[in-house]
Order: C-alpha cells, then sequence, then structure tokens
C-alpha cells in the first residue's frame, strides 16, 4: 500500500495468491477463479484505503481464460482501464480450433 501512496507512482502490477482458504490455488479449477477475483477486490479496497480509488492495475495471475473473464467487471474487478494480458489467447485459439474440427466434422458427415 506504501508504494500506491506515492504521488509518482500511476499503475501497479498485481501478484498472485498461492492459496484461498487453506486450500492451494491449482490452474484450470475453480478455486483460480476464485483467487482471480479475490485477488483484484483485495487490490482495490487497497486503493480505496489509500484515497485512491480509480487506480489503474496491470497484470493478471489467472492462466485459464474462465478465471480471468470470471475477475472481469467494472464493479469490483478488472476494469476497461486496467493493462490486461493477452496470454490466454493460445487457449482461446485452441477452443477455436477444436469448435471448427468439430463443425468441419459434423458438416463432412452430413454428406
Amino acid at each position: 500500500m506504501s508504494v500506491a501512496r506515492e504521488p509518482i507512482v500511476d499503475m501497479l502490477w498485481v501478484g498472485s495468491l498461492s492459496e484461498v482458504h487453506g486450500t492451494p490455488v491449482r490452474a484450470y479449477s475453480p478455486i483460480e477463479v476464485e483467487a482471480e477475483i479475490m485477488n483484484i477486490v483485495y487490490f482495490r479496497a487497497a486503493f480505496r484505503k489509500v484515497g485512491r480509488p480509480g487506480f489503474p492495475v496491470g497484470g493478471s495471475p489467472a492462466v485459464s481464460p474462465v478465471a480471468d473473464v470470471s475477475a472481469s467487471s467494472e464493479e469490483f474487478g478488472w476494469k476497461k482501464t486496467d493493462d490486461r494480458e493477452a496470454f490466454i489467447l493460445p487457449n482461446l485459439k485452441q477452443i477455436m480450433i477444436n469448435y471448427l474440427r468439430l463443425r468441419i466434422g459434423c458438416i463432412m458427415d452430413a454428406k
């Protein structure tokens, strides 16, 4: 919090939670979703506490697209003004490739 108080600082990168309620955070698990939401909620609360409620945040420790999107909320989570990571794109690309394979397979079977 002391860094967020400095007037020269205009953005911080968040860390990541290693466990939630005593349960280790694992990628692609429901706990990862909860950890991502709790992480950004904690940071937003800390910034409000030091008098900088609209402070932009960078980075997202989420590995899965589900966790990243779940924490996207203008009310409590990642906002449009925050710096976001693009490392979830390979995961989404794989989903699209599988979808296209399925669709092409269905089209071929229909002929």
